[in-house]
């Protein structure tokens, strides 16, 4: 899928679905310095940000991303964030 200058890869791994934005944005510099660097399988990923994924969620609108949203939500009140 496209969305602006990002391509959109969707990926399922051990019944989890991943959505990676490859590609570049304007507005990439700030999504990275909040981002959160994640290591899985002695790999390491930056992942956006909380209030970021909720932001892409709502933006991209699809049923799937609203659900996500209310659990977003939910990690980010009991993580104590704002």
């Amino acid at each position: 899928m496209k969305s602006g200058f990002l391509d959109v890869l969707n990926a399922l791994h051990d019944r989890h679905e991943v959505d990676l934005l490859v590609g570049e944005s304007d507005g990439y510099d700030e999504l990275r310095q909040r981002a959160v660097e994640v290591t899985v399988d002695q790999r390491t990923f930056f992942v956006a940000s909380i209030n970021d994924l909720i932001s892409m969620k709502q933006r991209a609108g699809r049923p799937g991303d609203l659900l996500d949203i209310a659990e977003l939500r939910d990690i980010r009140k009991r993580l104590g964030r704002t």
